[in-house]
């Protein structure tokens, strides 16, 4: 949770602009607290609000890898939130099924760009997929 509470964490700070540099180690450490749920939560929010506000998808966010239209970014973290929610429910015994609309656009996107996360040791390698279900086919591409 700690993670996915960072990653959402970083969407505002790249959504304003803001540089790796920038935000320094203020996102490293428990991001959670005393409230974990809470905190993932607003953290979600604040996530959305950036990416949903005026102009918010025309704009460059500077990643560590280099600069990216904010559009791209946001597909990224897409891909990267179902992804955990599905590891969030497989460690905790939770609902494993993912929305389907956003499987396939998940998994339409990540069929591009899964070289390029596996080549950054984002994914491990691609595994069987458990069926035939555009869902197993999602995971299995992640590595999972």
């Amino acid at each position: 949770m700690n993670h996915v509470a960072g990653e959402y964490f970083w969407v505002k700070e790249m959504m304003a602009g803001r540089t790796v540099a920038d935000v320094g180690d203020r996102l490293e450490g428990d991001l959670l607290g005393d409230d974990p749920l809470q905190a993932l939560t607003n953290a979600q929010r604040d996530a959305l609000e950036a990416v949903e506000g005026p102009d918010a998808l025309g704009r460059t966010v500077h990643l560590s890898f280099g600069d990216v239209p904010a559009a791209e970014y946001a597909k990224q973290m897409t891909v990267d939130s179902v992804i955990h929610s599905w590891d969030l429910a497989r460690a905790t015994g939770g609902v494993e099924s993912l929305d389907a609309e956003l499987v396939d656009l998940c998994y339409a996107e990540l069929q591009k760009t899964a070289g390029d996360w596996r080549s950054a040791g984002v994914f491990g390698p691609e595994t069987a997929p458990s069926d035939g279900s555009a869902q197993a086919k999602l995971l299995a591409l992640s590595g999972r």
